[in-house]
Protein backbone atom coordinates (compact mmCIF):
# COMPACT_ATOMS: atom_id res chain seq x y z
CA UNK A 1 0.00 0.00 0.00
CA UNK A 2 1.04 3.33 -0.51
CA UNK A 3 1.90 5.85 2.15
CA UNK A 4 -0.28 9.10 2.27
CA UNK A 5 0.81 12.18 3.41
CA UNK A 6 -1.60 13.58 6.42
CA UNK A 7 -2.52 16.01 4.01
CA UNK A 8 -3.72 13.11 1.13
CA UNK A 9 -5.46 11.20 4.16
CA UNK A 10 -7.72 13.99 4.53
CA UNK A 11 -8.67 14.64 0.69
CA UNK A 12 -9.05 10.90 0.16
CA UNK A 13 -11.60 10.18 2.77
CA UNK A 14 -14.84 8.98 1.68
CA UNK A 15 -16.24 12.08 3.56
CA UNK A 16 -13.13 14.60 2.59
CA UNK A 17 -12.00 16.38 5.91
CA UNK A 18 -11.58 20.10 6.10
CA UNK A 19 -8.64 22.04 7.92
CA UNK A 20 -11.59 24.75 8.69
CA UNK A 21 -12.76 22.12 11.15
CA UNK A 22 -9.80 22.53 13.28
CA UNK A 23 -8.10 24.08 15.79
CA UNK A 24 -4.83 24.36 17.26
CA UNK A 25 -5.27 24.69 21.09
CA UNK A 26 -2.89 25.19 23.88
CA UNK A 27 -3.14 24.86 28.26
CA UNK A 28 -2.43 27.00 30.83
CA UNK A 29 -2.56 26.25 34.20
CA UNK A 30 -0.81 27.49 37.41
CA UNK A 31 0.50 24.27 37.88
CA UNK A 32 0.95 20.50 36.65
CA UNK A 33 -2.39 18.22 38.43
CA UNK A 34 -5.58 18.72 38.02
CA UNK A 35 -6.03 17.53 41.54
CA UNK A 36 -4.35 20.37 42.82
CA UNK A 37 -3.85 23.17 40.61
CA UNK A 38 -5.68 25.56 38.40
CA UNK A 39 -6.90 25.96 34.85
CA UNK A 40 -5.43 29.51 33.88
CA UNK A 41 -6.85 29.57 30.27
CA UNK A 42 -7.00 28.24 26.95
CA UNK A 43 -5.76 29.62 23.88
CA UNK A 44 -6.85 28.88 20.31
CA UNK A 45 -6.14 29.40 16.74
CA UNK A 46 -7.71 28.25 13.41
CA UNK A 47 -5.99 25.97 11.35
CA UNK A 48 -7.02 28.31 8.39
CA UNK A 49 -7.04 32.26 8.39
CA UNK A 50 -8.26 33.47 11.71
CA UNK A 51 -6.25 35.11 14.62
CA UNK A 52 -5.20 33.40 17.86
CA UNK A 53 -7.96 34.08 20.82
CA UNK A 54 -6.84 33.29 24.44
CA UNK A 55 -9.84 32.84 27.08
CA UNK A 56 -8.27 33.51 30.74
CA UNK A 57 -10.50 32.16 33.57
CA UNK A 58 -10.71 33.22 37.10
CA UNK A 59 -9.66 30.95 40.20
CA UNK A 60 -5.68 30.65 39.06
CA UNK A 61 -2.36 32.10 40.59
CA UNK A 62 -0.07 33.57 37.45
CA UNK A 63 3.04 34.26 39.30
CA UNK A 64 3.17 30.59 40.28
CA UNK A 65 3.89 30.24 36.34
CA UNK A 66 4.65 33.35 34.97
CA UNK A 67 8.81 32.55 33.89
CA UNK A 68 6.18 29.56 31.59
CA UNK A 69 2.98 31.48 30.50
CA UNK A 70 4.25 35.04 30.33
CA UNK A 71 0.69 35.97 31.71
CA UNK A 72 1.09 38.66 34.04
CA UNK A 73 -0.90 39.20 37.32
CA UNK A 74 -2.36 42.49 35.69
CA UNK A 75 -2.96 40.85 32.29
CA UNK A 76 -4.45 37.87 34.35
CA UNK A 77 -6.51 39.89 36.16
CA UNK A 78 -7.81 42.30 33.30
CA UNK A 79 -8.76 39.54 31.14
CA UNK A 80 -9.92 36.63 33.37
CA UNK A 81 -13.65 36.08 33.48
CA UNK A 82 -16.20 34.07 35.37
CA UNK A 83 -17.18 30.23 35.03
CA UNK A 84 -20.51 31.53 33.09
CA UNK A 85 -18.90 33.88 30.41
CA UNK A 86 -15.88 31.65 30.22
CA UNK A 87 -18.40 28.75 28.90
CA UNK A 88 -20.14 31.40 26.98
CA UNK A 89 -17.13 32.67 25.30
CA UNK A 90 -16.17 29.15 24.77
CA UNK A 91 -18.37 27.92 22.99
CA UNK A 92 -18.32 30.92 20.38
CA UNK A 93 -14.62 29.57 19.32
CA UNK A 94 -15.98 25.71 19.37
CA UNK A 95 -18.71 26.87 16.38
CA UNK A 96 -18.03 23.97 13.79
CA UNK A 97 -14.71 22.52 15.15
CA UNK A 98 -14.51 18.42 14.69
CA UNK A 99 -10.82 18.12 15.95
CA UNK A 100 -7.96 19.44 18.16
CA UNK A 101 -3.96 19.65 17.09
CA UNK A 102 -1.99 19.60 20.58
CA UNK A 103 1.04 18.46 21.84
CA UNK A 104 1.38 15.71 24.30
CA UNK A 105 -2.28 15.30 24.26
CA UNK A 106 -3.14 12.07 25.99
CA UNK A 107 -0.66 12.88 28.95
CA UNK A 108 -1.28 16.41 29.98
CA UNK A 109 -4.31 18.27 27.33
CA UNK A 110 -6.48 14.85 27.87
CA UNK A 111 -6.33 14.75 31.07
CA UNK A 112 -7.41 18.04 31.56
CA UNK A 113 -10.06 17.55 29.67
CA UNK A 114 -11.57 14.10 31.43
CA UNK A 115 -11.09 15.93 35.00
CA UNK A 116 -11.45 18.89 35.26
CA UNK A 117 -15.08 20.23 35.67
CA UNK A 118 -14.81 23.39 33.39
CA UNK A 119 -13.44 21.64 30.63
CA UNK A 120 -15.61 17.83 30.73
CA UNK A 121 -17.43 18.92 27.72
CA UNK A 122 -14.34 18.94 25.16
CA UNK A 123 -12.99 15.12 26.30
CA UNK A 124 -15.04 14.54 23.20
CA UNK A 125 -13.38 16.15 20.53
CA UNK A 126 -10.34 14.37 19.13
CA UNK A 127 -7.04 15.73 19.86
CA UNK A 128 -4.25 14.80 16.88
CA UNK A 129 -1.03 14.37 18.93
CA UNK A 130 1.46 16.22 16.93
CA UNK A 131 3.93 13.86 18.64
CA UNK A 132 2.26 10.55 17.71
CA UNK A 133 2.52 11.19 14.42
CA UNK A 134 6.17 12.62 14.47
CA UNK A 135 6.87 9.08 16.23
CA UNK A 136 5.10 7.82 13.16
CA UNK A 137 7.31 9.46 10.76
CA UNK A 138 10.53 8.97 12.42
CA UNK A 139 10.06 5.14 12.30
CA UNK A 140 9.86 5.29 8.62
CA UNK A 141 6.09 4.69 8.66
CA UNK A 142 3.22 6.54 7.28
CA UNK A 143 -0.80 6.66 7.05
CA UNK A 144 -1.98 4.26 4.65
CA UNK A 145 -5.66 4.31 3.07
CA UNK A 146 -6.90 1.92 5.60
CA UNK A 147 -5.74 3.52 8.39
CA UNK A 148 -8.79 5.39 9.02
CA UNK A 149 -11.68 7.51 7.94
CA UNK A 150 -12.71 10.04 10.83
CA UNK A 151 -10.29 12.70 13.08
CA UNK A 152 -11.28 10.31 16.13
CA UNK A 153 -10.29 7.07 14.07
CA UNK A 154 -7.00 8.16 12.89
CA UNK A 155 -6.19 9.44 16.66
CA UNK A 156 -6.91 6.04 18.24
CA UNK A 157 -4.75 4.50 15.37
CA UNK A 158 -1.86 6.53 16.00
CA UNK A 159 -2.00 6.78 20.10
CA UNK A 160 -1.98 3.18 20.26
CA UNK A 161 0.93 2.63 17.84
CA UNK A 162 3.01 5.05 19.80
CA UNK A 163 5.97 4.13 21.69
CA UNK A 164 7.71 5.52 24.60
CA UNK A 165 10.77 7.50 24.03
CA UNK A 166 13.12 10.16 24.36
CA UNK A 167 14.09 13.34 22.17
CA UNK A 168 10.30 14.74 22.37
CA UNK A 169 10.09 18.04 24.01
CA UNK A 170 8.55 20.57 22.13
CA UNK A 171 11.63 22.50 21.33
CA UNK A 172 13.69 19.29 19.77
CA UNK A 173 10.21 18.42 17.76
CA UNK A 174 10.03 21.54 16.95
CA UNK A 175 13.43 22.11 15.46
CA UNK A 176 13.47 18.81 13.63
CA UNK A 177 10.47 19.42 11.73
CA UNK A 178 10.94 23.26 10.92
CA UNK A 179 14.75 23.64 11.58
CA UNK A 180 13.92 26.69 13.44
CA UNK A 181 13.70 27.79 17.42
CA UNK A 182 10.87 27.82 19.12
CA UNK A 183 9.54 30.00 21.69
CA UNK A 184 11.15 29.03 25.13
CA UNK A 185 10.36 31.71 27.84
CA UNK A 186 8.27 34.63 28.52
CA UNK A 187 5.52 34.28 26.01
CA UNK A 188 5.53 30.76 25.67
CA UNK A 189 1.76 30.21 26.32
CA UNK A 190 0.93 32.58 23.20
CA UNK A 191 3.99 31.93 21.25
CA UNK A 192 3.25 27.83 21.64
CA UNK A 193 0.32 28.18 19.94
CA UNK A 194 1.17 29.95 17.24
CA UNK A 195 4.38 27.53 16.89
CA UNK A 196 2.20 24.41 17.37
CA UNK A 197 -0.08 25.95 14.20
CA UNK A 198 3.28 26.34 11.74
CA UNK A 199 4.60 22.67 13.28
CA UNK A 200 1.15 21.36 11.97
CA UNK A 201 1.29 22.92 8.68
CA UNK A 202 4.39 21.61 7.73
CA UNK A 203 3.29 18.24 8.71
CA UNK A 204 0.60 18.35 6.37
CA UNK A 205 2.68 17.08 3.63
CA UNK A 206 5.08 14.77 5.46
Amino acid sequence: MTPLSLQQWMETRPKPLSLATGRCITLATDGRSVEKDNLLGLGLVPLLDGPPTYIFVQGADPNKVLPYTGVSAQEYGENAVGEERFYELLREQLQGVEFFVGYWAKLFIGKWFKEHPLLQGLAGVPIFDVVDYVKLLERNESIMLASANTWEELVQRLSAASPAGKGYGFEAVYNRITGLEPVREGEIFKGRLLDLKRLFGMLLVR
